[in-house]
């Protein structure tokens, strides 16, 4: 059966982690057979894709290497936003930091918020609801295939709004496929630090969203040294993290969970408030489904991480 459990929750949480819980899609254009396609298929055959790599890393640290895959694949030859200055989300970063035809302040950004709700957080909540993901190698070169396809045809019939089109799109695939190949031969040593609480988690995962947005939207007019500088302590800082304690053998799932809880608080208040200020009922609805999804989540993780201990 091609369709196992572990391959439909993937499928299923990689969108919604992605693109519908922290408002990026509305509800209301999920209707649109376009958007399905176009913006939430990718994310299914990506996570697919993520998912198989990680079986084939030479050691468990070694998905370090991958972190950058998911938003290269969707920001840089998806929709091209690295590259594109009038690019309709970048607000007050478009035309920030541009060198070498690289926007580098909204790419550290997308590539660092991707790394969580592209492929850590989905990975994460599938683990919880499944004993183990497994990924079959026709399933994955099927997906692969089917995403590259998508990709050659995207970055064909989109207008070329940027020089040399062609050879930073061949640039960002050959860095795919070298981290992809470093994962494989080069091994990193697994973390043998002791695991942190899970108000560490909470904390983290609470502050990881604030402080993306606080080291790029909101310094964004001032010095590019300064911006780049404090985006380079965000993401040192937390990639630290997820080696020394996310990667950490003595990590439970449950520490897990209360990170990607909190990490969705900050959407579902601002959804929330956004729903009612603007009476866009379906951004509401997000963030009321939102914040009972945290809630129950949350729930089942106690008792699931209270019946372990008593078991």
């Amino acid at each position: 059966m091609l369709l196992k459990r572990d391959i439909f929750l993937l499928a299923i949480i990689a969108p919604l982690t992605a693109e519908i819980l922290n408002g990026s899609t509305r509800i209301l254009e999920l209707t649109s057979w376009n958007i399905f396609l176009g913006t939430l298929f990718p994310y299914v055959l990506l996570i697919i894709i993520l998912a198989y790599l990680i079986q084939e890393t030479a050691s468990f640290a070694n998905i370090l290497f991958l972190f950058p895959i998911a938003g290269i694949v969707i920001e840089g030859l998806i929709t091209k936003s690295f590259f594109n200055v009038w690019f309709s989300d970048l607000s007050v970063l478009g035309g920030v930091g541009v060198w070498g035809g690289v926007q580098w302040v909204w790419t550290i950004s997308l590539v660092a918020s991707h790394l969580f709700v592209s492929f850590l957080i989905p990975i994460a909540l599938t683990s919880f609801f499944v004993q183990k993901i497994h990924i079959s190698r026709f399933i994955a070169y099927l997906s692969s295939g089917i995403l590259a396809i998508y990709i050659i045809w995207i970055s064909i019939v989109m207008p070329v709004r940027y020089e040399w089109y062609w050879i930073k799109l061949g640039i960002l695939v050959f860095i795919i496929l070298l981290l992809i190949q470093f994962s494989k031969v080069i091994s990193i040593k697994n973390s043998q630090s002791k695991s942190m609480s899970f108000w560490i988690f909470f904390l983290t995962g609470l502050l990881f969203p604030i402080m993306n947005w606080l080291t790029s939207f909101f310094i964004a007019t001032k010095p590019i040294v300064i911006i780049l500088t404090a985006q380079m302590i965000f993401i040192s800082i937390y990639l630290y993290f997820l080696w020394s304690q996310w990667f950490n053998k003595n990590t439970t799932k449950y520490k897990r969970i209360a990170f990607i809880a909190w990490y969705y608080i900050p959407y579902a208040v601002w959804l929330t408030l956004v729903g009612v200020k603007r009476t866009a009922f379906d951004y509401g609805f997000t963030g009321i489904f939102l914040t009972i999804g945290i809630i129950m989540l949350l729930i089942i993780a106690h008792y699931r991480n209270k019946t372990t201990i008593i078991e």
